[in-house]
């Protein structure tokens, strides 16, 4: 923990989730997530709360989270259904009402340009692979 706090903050745990598994284990991962987080808040240090939820129904999980914080998300790399998803991760977003966005990974660019027209504050951090195929 010391180490952690040399940092102004941390991102919460991102345990991966996947739809395709099954709700009692996406919701335990959740709560996993959730509770790393909570040790490092317990400890002092200051968090962005990371967003990673599987089915829809897993969206009950952040209900007791406040609003207009800020919060990150992160994008599977190989996501390509675009319009539903999109609009599922939105919805998402929009749920939090957050006063900033971090986004990790992989952003389509129709997600960017709707959070832009909502007037969503976010900061995109370049996935890494896209990132090593431009210094090549």
């Amino acid at each position: 923990m010391d180490e952690y706090k040399e940092y102004m903050g941390v991102v919460g745990a991102d345990v991966t989730i996947t739809k395709d598994m099954d709700l009692e284990w996406q919701r335990a991962i959740i709560l996993l997530n959730q509770l790393v987080t909570a040790v490092f808040a317990s400890s002092g240090i200051k968090i962005v709360l990371n967003t990673r939820m599987g089915v829809r129904k897993t969206k009950d999980m952040f209900r007791y989270i406040p609003r207009g914080i800020m919060i990150a998300s992160g994008f599977r790399g190989g996501e390509r259904k675009c319009l539903k998803y999109d609009f599922e991760y939105l919805s998402k977003v929009l749920s939090f009402l957050p006063s900033k966005l971090l986004i990790y990974g992989r952003c389509q660019k129709p997600v960017l340009e709707h959070l832009d027209k909502l007037g969503v504050e976010y900061v995109l951090y370049q996935d890494f692979r896209d990132f090593c195929r431009e210094v090549a």
